[in-house]
C-alpha cells in the first residue's frame, strides 16, 4: 500500500582485492522504497551516487580500467533520491565523506553527489559530479599545527557507450577533480596538510576502448586507460601516473555462466620518475544464481 520496497545484501570473503585473507567483507547493504512510480528513496551502502557505469568495458581484472570512478570500488554509505523517466535517469545523494588526507580528516558535512544517464542510439551517456568539504582539526588529529583548516573539493566525470551497428561498440570515459581523486581514479592523496593548511591535489583520467560481438554468446574487448595527479603537493615516492591496457575474450554459453581470458598490462610512474610495470595473463569464471 505504501509502494514497492527492495533490499540487497552482498558480500565476499576477500579482505582486499589483492590480498590473501578470507575475512568477510560487506559490499552492499542497501534498501530502496518507491515513493512514486518514478521516484525512489534509497539508503545504506552501495555504488556511489556519482558512479554511472557508462564508458567502461567488461574485464576479468577485478579493478578494471583506471581513469574511471569505478576503479576505486566506489561503494559508500549514503542516502539517495533517484528517478527514471523514459530514456533519462538521474540521482542525487548525500554521502558519508571519504578521507582525502593521509592521517585522517574531520569532515563536518556529507559529500553532495549527483549523476544522470541518457539512452543514446542503443547505447548510453553518463555524467557524474561531487562536491565536498575537506576539514581538519589540527589539535585533534595531529596533522596540523593546532589550528583548524578547511578546503573545497570537487570533481566531474563522463562516459559513453556508442554502438556502431550490431557488432561493434565504442567506449570512452574521462574525469577531472580537485580534492576528489576517486572521480578520475587518481594516484596519491586527494589533499595534503602543509603548515597546518589543507592543499588539494588536482588530476585527470581517461580511457578508450571497443567491444566486438563475435556471436550471441561471445565477444572481444580492448581498452587503454590512464590517470595522473598533479605533483605539486606529492612527495617523490608517491604515485603520479597510472596506465593500464586490457585485451580479453568473453564467452557466455548460457545465462548462468560466463568465462573470460585476458591479457593485461599496467604501469605506474612515481613523482620522482621511477617506473614499475606488470604484464599478466588471467582467467575468470562467473556463476550467476
Amino acid at each position: 500500500a505504501v509502494g514497492q520496497i527492495r533490499t540487497l545484501i552482498e558480500g565476499d570473503f576477500e579482505g582486499s582485492p589483492f590480498g590473501t585473507t578470507t575475512s568477510f567483507r560487506l559490499r552492499h547493504a542497501w534498501g530502496e522504497w518507491d515513493l512514486t512510480p518514478n521516484l525512489t528513496l534509497g539508503a545504506g551502502q552501495s555504488w556511489s551516487t556519482y558512479y554511472h557505469f557508462a564508458g567502461e568495458i567488461p574485464t576479468v581484472d577485478f579493478s578494471g580500467m583506471v581513469g574511471t570512478a569505478g576503479f576505486t570500488q566506489s561503494r559508500v554509505r549514503q542516502i539517495q533520491i533517484k528517478s527514471s523517466t523514459g530514456p533519462v535517469s538521474w540521482a542525487v545523494g548525500l554521502l558519508d565523506p571519504r578521507s582525502q588526507i593521509v592521517g585522517g580528516d574531520d569532515n563536518q558535512l556529507p559529500d553532495l553527489a549527483g549523476k544522470a544517464n541518457f539512452d543514446l542510439l542503443g547505447g548510453q551517456v553518463g555524467i557524474g559530479a561531487i562536491a565536498r568539504e575537506i576539514h581538519i582539526d589540527g589539535s585533534a588529529n595531529g596533522t596540523g599545527a593546532g589550528a583548524s583548516s578547511s578546503a573545497f573539493g570537487w570533481g566531474v566525470n563522463g562516459g559513453i557507450d556508442l554502438p556502431l551497428g550490431d557488432m561493434i561498440t565504442l567506449h570512452a570515459v574521462a574525469g577531472y577533480g580537485d580534492g576528489a581523486q576517486e572521480l578520475y581514479a587518481g594516484p596519491g592523496a586527494g589533499a595534503v596538510v602543509v603548515g597546518g593548511d589543507i592543499r588539494t591535489n588536482e588530476g585527470y583520467g581517461w580511457g578508450v576502448g571497443g567491444s566486438l560481438r563475435l556471436s550471441e554468446a561471445s565477444s572481444m574487448n580492448a581498452q587503454y586507460s590512464t590517470s595522473k595527479s598533479s605533483s605539486k603537493n606529492l612527495g617523490g615516492a608517491s604515485d603520479q601516473r597510472w596506465e593500464r591496457a586490457h585485451l580479453n575474450y568473453m564467452w557466455q554459453p548460457v545465462s548462468k555462466l560466463r568465462m573470460g581470458l585476458e591479457a593485461s598490462w599496467t604501469e605506474r610512474t612515481l613523482v620522482g620518475g621511477v617506473d614499475d610495470d606488470n604484464l599478466r595473463l588471467q582467467f575468470g569464471t562467473w556463476f550467476f544464481f
